[in-house]
This record gives C-alpha cells, sequence and structure tokens, in this order.
C-alpha cells in the first residue's frame, strides 16, 4: 500500500534543524533532539528523499535508490557508501542545501512489520556492543560478563525509555524529518515486488525487475534460525555475541506477554502503515509446510 499525501516544506522555524539533521549522525540527532534519526538520501537527479530506519528494510533502501540512480558501490557492506561516499560528496551536500532552501522533495521510506522488526532488532542488539551497551547499563549489568537481556526486557527497556529516544534500529519508524514534514510515500516490505512497482509508479520511476528484486532482497544482515527449538523463548537470556549466531526463530520469542509489549510500543507504526496488531505466523517455512504450531 502507497500513501500519496504532501511535500516538503521548510520555514524560518524549523530551517536549523532542517540543516542539523541533513548534516549531522543519528548520534547527535538522539542527543540534541532526543529523537532517534538517519539522515535521508537525496536522488541525485529527482526531488526524493529517503528516510531510513535501521532493520526496516534500510539495506533494501539503499540498494534500491543506488539501481534508481544508476551508481554502483565498491563496498561489501552497502551502508558503508552511504556513509563514506553519499554523505561526504558535494553533490549530495548541495542537495541537502536544496531542501534547507526550500525545494520540494518527496519524502519516502521503506517499512517492516513491527512484529518481525522487534525480534530481528532485539537479536541485532545481541551482537553489537554500541547498541547493547546502554541496555546493559539501563539494567545495571556489566556487559563484560557476557550475559546479555531477554526479550521482554529488551521490550521493557524500550517502553520505560521512549521508542523515539532508543537507538535507531529499534525505534519507531520514524525519522527526525517526519516530525518536521509529512511523509508522502511508503513501501512495506512485505508486500514484495507488487508493492515495490506501486511505489514506482507513485514516483514515476521504472519498474524494478524480478532480478533486480531478487538483488535487493539480499542482505549480510539477514539471521540465521534454528528450527529445531522447542517452546518459547521471550524470557531466555542469550549471551552478547558481537558475531552472527543462529537463534530461535521469530515466532518463538511471543507470547501474550509479548505481543501486548510490541502492540503498545509501536502502536503509531501499526496504524501509519496499515499493519494488522494480530501477531503473523512468523515461523520458519519448513515448519509452516509441516504444520507444526498451527
Amino acid at each position: 500500500m502507497v500513501s500519496l499525501q504532501g511535500m516538503i516544506r521548510v520555514d524560518d522555524t524549523n530551517r536549523e534543524a532542517t540543516q542539523d539533521l541533513l548534516e549531522k549522525g543519528g548520534r547527535y540527532c538522539l542527543r540534541t533532539y532526543q529523537r532517534a534519526n538517519t539522515r535521508p538520501i537525496l536522488f541525485a537527479r529527482r526531488d526524493i528523499a529517503v528516510l531510513l530506519t535501521g532493520r526496516a528494510g534500510s539495506t533494501f533502501a539503499v540498494k534500491w535508490y543506488l539501481h534508481h540512480n544508476s551508481m554502483e558501490s565498491q563496498y561489501g557492506w552497502t551502508h558503508k557508501h552511504r556513509t563514506h561516499v553519499l554523505y561526504p560528496s558535494e553533490w549530495h551536500q548541495q542537495r541537502g542545501r536544496e531542501v534547507v532552501a526550500g525545494t520540494n522533495f518527496t519524502m519516502v521510506r521503506f517499512t517492516r512489520n513491527p512484529f518481525n522488526r522487534a525480534v530481528s532488532s532485539y537479536l541485532h542488539s545481541n551482537q553489537n556492543e554500541p547498541v547493547f551497551r546502554p541496555i546493559m547499563q539501563f539494567y545495571g549489568r556489566s556487559h563484560e560478563a557476557g550475559e546479555g537481556y531477554s526479550f521482554v526486557e529488551f521490550l521493557d527497556y524500550i517502553r520505560t525509555t521512549g521508542p523515539t529516544r532508543v537507538n535507531n534500529h529499534f525505534a519507531l519508524q520514524q525519522s527526525y524529518m517526519e516530525v518536521l514534514h509529512e511523509l508522502d510515500a511508503f513501501c512495506r516490505i512485505e508486500d514484495g515486488l507488487p508493492g515495490l512497482h506501486a511505489l514506482e509508479a507513485t514516483l514515476g520511476l521504472s519498474e524494478s525487475t524480478n532480478e533486480v528484486y531478487a538483488a535487493l532482497r539480499h542482505s549480510p544482515h539477514n539471521l540465521n534460525y534454528l528450527d529445531d527449538v522447542d517452546g518459547g523463548v521471550p524470557d531466555r537470556i542469550f549471551p552478547l555475541a558481537k558475531r552472527k549466531l543462529p537463534y530461535p526463530s521469530p515466532d518463538r520469542f511471543y507470547n501474550e506477554q509479548t505481543v501486548s509489549m510490541v502492540q503498545e510500543i509501536y502502536a503509531l507504526d501499526f496504524e501509519r502503515f496499515g499493519y494488522d496488531t494480530s501477531l503473523p505466523d512468523l515461523r520458519p517455512k519448513a515448519r509452516k509446510r509441516s504444520g507444526e504450531g498451527s
């Protein structure tokens, strides 16, 4: 589903904030504006701004952006092209100045179902020290011991701290830019190629082919899940890994309590992007085929 609303409009009251948002990193914005934020990436020859949120199709979004701007990345990690090539480039900085000067840019983003994203964000946090350190401090634990926190504790940290004041990878799917300006269009990654084609039609872009779409979906961020874990694990504490490990599949992290917590924390995401607040089928494909857990 794609919703088309308005355009970016910059006025004197938010010009300074907009300049900051287009020049500074996410940690600066969180510290200065108390809101999670990732700098948008701006099309070279069209007035389109792509907004990014961690664990919500951001890698897909950057690769899609590169495709439509006829750019190739020399980096295996796509986001490195964003931070090392796009942001420092004079032309991208000039595009940012055009936003601040008042040029109307269409703002778009990709979104992800909050239930799937919450588990993905939890496991991502378990493997990245800059991300898990504040959570460990919140619970008064030493990360040096290697013992982490459960999914329930992770969600409680977000709920207590506030879903706009935590790390971008598990904050609301909303950037500070959307506080200043309305979002124009979005594409839910679960809607697949038809959803992507709808977004591209809205923006007047050529349709991505099946081959391009398959390449866009491939990501080193994809997690490995174990199919043979019995029972739920919402209260289980996993060790802090600092590297990718296989974990129980997303469905194992949910019970009545964690479903309710995700519904509460990400209520705005459910509403804005039209996601059903009922827990979807998150079982791995093998268990779906066998009917286990149905």
